[in-house]
């Protein structure tokens, strides 16, 4: 079982509800963690992209998405990310993307997938480090609750989905 599918599992059921109806941009700002967490290492590595396939295949509310439709959403996320040009640009995407992720367990998925992206090629260096400390900051996910979800995204990028 996948990492999104664990979350819907083990969320409150108003949760889940979010988790299936997701606005314009809580759903953009979700591919934009997708998009931060693939270019943070400065490329993006066929495994990392399929990765991104998959996560998003989890997410109840993309599955109403056409396949054009989702393609440019995530396209327009990538250009979004790979404009950002210096720390200050990267701090105000970070900010704003918490304040479009509503719920505990949105964030958690959110962070949850920058992980297992992050972990995709086996190691996370020092830029993917400062992204999901700056995730962790802004989403305010508490210390346990990162080192669980760590755990979790490692099961899901170790044995798949």
């Amino acid at each position: 079982m996948g990492v999104v599918a664990e979350y819907l599992e083990q969320s409150a059921e108003a949760e889940l509800g979010r988790l299936t109806e997701l606005g314009e941009a809580e759903k953009e700002a979700l591919l934009e963690v997708l998009c931060l967490a693939v270019y943070a290492d400065g490329y993006a590595d066929d495994e990392e992209l399929g990765l991104v396939a998959t996560l998003v295949a989890e997410i109840p509310a993309f599955a109403a998405s056409e396949d054009g439709e989702l393609r440019s959403a995530l396209s327009a996320a990538a250009h979004r990310v790979l404009a950002i040009e210096d720390e200050g640009a990267a701090n105000a995407m970070l900010e704003r993307i918490a304040g479009s992720l509503q719920g505990e367990a949105l964030r958690e998925v959110a962070f949850g997938m920058a992980v297992v992206i992050a972990l995709a090629d086996g190691i996370v260096v020092g830029p993917e480090k400062t992204l999901l400390a700056g995730l962790i900051r802004v989403l305010g996910i508490s210390s346990a609750r990162v080192e669980e979800i760590v755990a979790e995204a490692r099961q899901f990028a170790v044995g798949g989905p």
